[in-house]
């Protein structure tokens, strides 16, 4: 799992870069870590950055219609509802990916406004983040 948290309660949002390769599961088990974090309170935003990276190239819209009941939505209800979310991505095809996450989530559950990015500075403005928001994420240490 090679992934960046930082936790910002003043912005109220979650920024997770990942980075090296992205596991199937990776993104799940981010969560399982972020909601046992004392600094996360539920219905934060959040903002998961996928550029240095790429999907995994099992995630397609078969799988996540396939693991919705098991997966997805239990990740929604663990971060809770009323939020945005924005997918920053770093190619087309990884793009494409998460506007099917985004378009089979909103027919099943409208609480939670996903939407994937090409640009990390027009995320940040849909979450309402200010223009010189930086973020700040914890330095990666060569393993």
């Amino acid at each position: 799992m090679a992934y960046r948290i930082h936790i910002d309660d003043r912005a109220n949002c979650v920024f997770v870069q990942h980075y090296d390769t992205m596991s199937i599961y990776e993104a799940f088990e981010q969560v399982e870590q972020l909601v046992s974090n004392p600094n996360y309170v539920k219905g934060m935003n959040l903002l998961r950055d996928v550029t240095q990276t790429t999907l995994p190239s099992e995630y397609n819209l078969d799988w996540f219609r396939s693991h919705f009941n098991s997966r997805i939505q239990p990740v929604t209800q663990a971060l809770g509802f009323n939020r945005n979310v924005a997918w920053v991505l770093g190619n087309s095809h990884d793009f494409k990916t998460i506007h099917q996450l985004c378009a089979i989530t909103r027919l099943k559950n409208h609480i939670v406004d996903r939407r994937p990015f090409r640009d990390c500075n027009r995320a940040m403005k849909w979450l309402n983040l200010p223009e010189d928001y930086e973020i700040t994420y914890p330095k990666v240490f060569p393993a």
